[in-house]
């Protein structure tokens, strides 16, 4: 806030809104189609990054072609007394996102990716105050440590995929092990639908977050069998690099384009197995990577899907590779 600005601070701005409305109509006519295309041809996919339903639909009439991440956990740190989210708030919040990007745009819902600095006010879930709880109980672990909460969630997601196209996303999978225990339960769960009858899409996609160097070193292995995956590389160059990019201390050596970016990158041969990858960065401070992600020839793509959490962030990006088999997930009958 200027007080009292003079004659020239008020033109200056002036013309800063102006050209910021310059920029908003140029972009108002490209919102409604289904891809962006860069200079040498690669078409891209602007999808969403939401933390609460309500969301969908300014990202739809913003000209969303889907949502790349919906990050469910804010679903239990919104309340502020520690009070879990039953099944139908889960259910409700789900079904809002969905029926609003529709049945034709995609919505990755990540389960909840709780722990380290993402504890509902209130809530413990270990009986001892963990000494790196970014390397402790957390995401995927905690939702194989506490498999009731875990089973409450897939019950709302099966219940809310009629409303749209759902697919599911676990976070800092880390072993094959995780990963089968996650599957297991989720079709589990689905064998308690079938039982009762109860309608839900039996197509949903399941995928991981990959967020460390072990994760990446396994790849190959993953690629086998999950139906997508998404590299969380500021996650991967954090724990490449042992520097915690929110401690002012140590993160000045934390570097984006730093030699070590080079062992939380995949490989093309992981690539061109087949199941839709991605990766989320936050492009604020890294629209450098992005350009060089999308250009580089190792990953021989013929589509990228970018994810926005606002006009100035981009969040996710998945590649397909070109002439092989589609993934799993998006073959079509």
């Amino acid at each position: 806030l200027i007080l009292d600005p003079t004659t020239e601070v008020v033109e200056q701005y002036e013309r800063k809104l102006k050209r910021h409305e310059e920029h908003r109509l140029s972009l108002e006519s490209k919102r409604n189609k289904n891809f962006a295309t860069t200079p040498d041809g690669v078409n891209v996919a602007v999808e969403a990054n939401i933390e609460f339903p309500y969301e969908a639909k300014s990202c739809l009439e913003l000209g969303a072609t889907g949502i790349g991440l919906y990050r469910t956990e804010f679903l239990y740190l919104a309340d502020k007394d520690g009070v879990m989210p039953d099944e139908e708030a889960h259910f409700q919040a789900y079904k809002q996102a969905l029926t609003a990007m529709g049945k034709d745009r995609t919505t990755v819902i990540r389960t909840f990716d709780l722990g380290a600095d993402k504890t509902p006010e209130g809530r413990n879930f270990t009986t001892e105050r963990e000494p790196n709880p970014f390397m402790g109980l957390r995401s995927v672990r905690l939702s194989l440590r506490f498999t009731d909460m875990f089973r409450t969630q897939l019950r709302a997601i099966l219940r809310a995929s009629v409303y749209g196209k759902a697919s599911v996303m676990f976070p800092l999978v880390t072993t094959i092990r995780e990963w089968r225990q996650a599957k297991m339960i989720f079709h589990d769960v689905c064998e308690e639908f079938n039982e009762r009858g109860e309608p839900y899409d039996r197509n949903i996609p399941l995928g991981i977050m990959v967020e460390t160097p072990a994760t990446v070193i396994m790849l190959d292995q993953f690629a086998s069998e999950v139906d997508f995956f998404s590299l969380g590389t500021n996650d991967l160059l954090q724990y490449t690099q042992a520097v915690d990019r929110s401690n002012k201390e140590v993160n000045s050596l934390y570097a984006q384009e730093s030699p070590a970016r080079g062992i939380s990158e995949p490989s093309s041969d992981v690539t061109v197995r087949g199941p839709k990858a991605g990766f989320t960065e936050d492009g604020e401070t890294n629209l450098a990577q992005l350009r060089r992600y999308i250009r580089t020839p190792r990953f021989k793509t013929r589509e990228f899907t970018l994810g926005s959490v606002s006009h100035t962030k981009i969040i996710m990006c998945h590649v397909r590779a070109r002439g092989e088999r589609p993934c799993r997930a998006y073959r079509k009958s």
